[in-house]
């Protein structure tokens, strides 16, 4: 009978563990395998169920498996999840997604650092696809805007080293792609991860892995880690406490002829293990009335935020009511606006007919002193057109005096040409003069010798009578050119003084 119920309570009791172990345990996590090592991705189904389930069945068709991260801005992003890294060209990367769009699943998550977030294209919320990046710090100016669906718990060293790798500093692209790609991308348990990579949760500096503040497994399930506990402690109580009890039992019945000492001795010693399990129970109640109190607290905390929310909604409905009553009260004031518009606008009407009416009444001694003005324009047009005529005239009395001055300088030139001609004719003479002299003194007093010289001296007065008249002539003409420079140089006046008087008339 007993080594029946031995077993039957201990398979019970494993039993009740294991449940309560895989209950704590179910989540799964995202496991980048990179040159580097492994990056772990817890995910956040209560707040981007959508999301990650998404993430979990690009990864598990493959789809994440040699891409790279191929944006990296060292203090702000490591961003990856493009098909187009595997094979396409550097001036793609950016532009693939899985062919289709997901909806955005914005919460009160912050983007500190590790965070895992969707990618999208600035001016489209919409527009989040496969694409996703990890924060390498405080990056407030992203809440609200992108959807956080997961935080790195393993591997936060790995993100480092990749986000140091060298890039082109134009586009932030690595150089070497293989040291930003992603070999493998799967999904798998958080109680697989624990037992195979238990060596490996720990943060770049070798410490313990870091308390996830609010946003990590520990902080979200605080009273499963209990549950497991007293469950698994509970269990090994229960079968060490039966066995131990049985255990009693079967020696009392084998050993019947053992002493009674040696049996005070026993039931002494099964009374101090008994002891010890009743105190560990206790501290199991203390520790399980600790987990229902913090669960509690949760609970009321829980509650506290459904009132908040609700407080919330009611400030919002009473804010819709307010700006349903501001429209109606706007509209009635912009129906006003209009009224006053209307009536403006017909007390305008009016003062433009009156404002017509005196500018016309205004108009009347004008037009008077246009009448009176028009014949004065008229003659001042006639004499205008007299003086045009007498500019016209003059410019043809200018051109002609041109022509006669042309023609003097012509005479004048001539005459200097035939001055010069006589005076050559005048040395001639001279000349020639000078050897009749001669010949006469060679020859004597003879009478025919004085008739020569007589009549020479006739020639010579006649050569000099010629030679005074054409140097009189020419003295004339020099005295003629003079007085036509000055005519021209008054008409030139006159001309100027006319074009004055015809542009002011204008």
């Amino acid at each position: 009978m007993y080594l029946v119920i031995i077993p039957l309570f201990t398979i019970i009791a494993l039993g009740v563990a294991f449940s309560l172990h895989a209950f704590a345990e179910k989540e799964d996590v995202g496991i980048l395998t990179t040159k580097f090592g492994n990056i772990v991705i817890s995910f956040r189904n209560d707040v981007a169920p959508k999301t990650v389930a998404n993430f979990e069945n690009l990864t598990k068709s493959g789809f994440y498996d040699g891409t790279i991260f191929y944006r990296i801005t060292p203090g702000f992003i490591i961003q990856g999840g493009d098909p187009n890294t595997k094979n396409g060209s550097r001036n793609t990367w950016g532009n693939g997604d899985a062919g289709y769009t997901i909806p955005p699943e914005v919460s009160n998550l912050k983007h500190t650092k590790y965070m895992v977030s969707m990618a999208h294209r600035a001016a489209d919320i919409n527009s989040a696809s496969s694409q996703f990046f990890i924060v390498l710090g405080n990056a407030p100016w992203l809440d609200g805007k992108y959807t956080i669906f997961g935080e790195v718990i393993s591997g936060q060293d790995v993100v480092d080293k990749i986000a140091s790798i060298k890039t082109d500093p134009k586009t932030n692209q690595p150089l070497d792609p293989d040291e930003a790609r992603i070999t493998k991308a799967a999904i798998s348990s958080q109680e697989k991860i624990q037992s195979i990579q238990s060596g490996q949760l720990t943060n770049s500096s070798g410490g313990a892995l870091q308390e996830q503040t609010g946003q990590g497994i520990v902080a979200k399930q605080p009273s499963q880690d209990m549950l497991v506990t007293f469950g698994s402690i509970a269990a090994v109580i229960i079968v060490a406490t039966i066995v131990s009890i049985i255990s009693i039992k079967l020696k009392n019945r084998s050993k019947r002829t053992i002493d009674m000492e040696s049996r005070q001795k026993e039931k002494i010693a099964n009374q101090i293990q008994i002891e010890s399990a009743k105190k560990e129970l206790t501290d199991m109640n203390s520790k399980m009335y600790d987990a229902k109190s913090e669960l509690s607290s949760l609970q009321s905390q829980n509650e506290t935020k459904k009132k908040e929310i609700i407080l919330v909604k009611n400030e919002l409905e009473a804010a819709k009511i307010e700006i349903f009553e501001l429209n109606s009260e706007n509209k009635h004031v912009l129906t006003e606006i209009q009224l006053v518009k209307d009536n403006l606008y017909t007390i305008k009407t009016q003062y433009d007919q009156i404002e017509v009416e005196l500018i016309k009444e205004k108009n009347k001694p004008v037009k008077k002193e246009l009448t009176e003005i028009n014949p004065e324009k008229s003659k001042l047009v006639t004499e205008c057109e007299t003086l045009q005529n007498q500019i016209e005239y003059a410019k043809k009395e200018f051109t002609d005096m041109n022509s006669k001055m042309y023609d003097a300088k012509s005479e004048l030139s001539s005459l200097q040409s035939q001055n010069e001609s006589k005076k050559k004719e005048i040395i001639l003479v001279k000349n020639e003069l000078v050897s009749i002299e001669k010949e006469l003194f060679s020859v004597g007093k003879k009478d025919d010798t004085k008739k020569t010289v007589e009549a020479a001296g006739a020639i010579a007065a006649s050569i000099n009578s010629k030679y005074e008249a054409t140097k009189k002539e020419i003295e004339l003409l020099r005295a003629t050119h003079t007085i036509l420079k000055i005519e021209f140089e008054n008409l030139i006046i006159e001309l100027n003084s006319l074009k004055i008087k015809d542009k002011y008339l204008k």
